[in-house]
């Protein structure tokens, strides 16, 4: 009975991560070309290369939460250009990995024991 009563608290602990969203979107080389003012031929140029984001979740018998967020930039490439086509690349291939975690408490909900 003891062993029962501790997989209802189980079941009961991870109760509210089926209401939550998971994430896994891949992005592939979005770009943003910005003037380098309102009267110039030239731009700068940011080609996204591989933007991934993601999260996953995990919970306790305490009823927290901790989700956490990855950020992954992979291929990141900057150029400078003007009106006759010429590229001038200013940073090559750059990547980037941003990870972060949020502890949501859900102790106001009650667990039966």
């Amino acid at each position: 009975a003891q062993e029962t009563a501790m997989q209802i608290q189980q079941i009961i602990a991870m109760e509210p991560l089926k209401r939550r969203v998971k994430l896994d979107l891949v992005f592939l080389n979005p770009s943003i070309t910005l003037p380098v003012s309102f009267e110039s031929p030239r731009s700068i140029c940011f080609d996204l290369g591989r933007i991934s984001v993601s999260n996953s979740f995990a919970a306790d018998l305490d009823r927290k939460i901790l989700e956490r967020f990855v950020l992954k930039m992979d291929d990141m490439n900057v150029f400078s250009s003007s009106s006759l086509d010429s590229r001038h690349q200013i940073i090559d291939e750059t990547s980037a990995y941003i990870s972060f975690d949020k502890l949501e408490d859900n102790s106001d909900h009650q667990v039966p024991d």
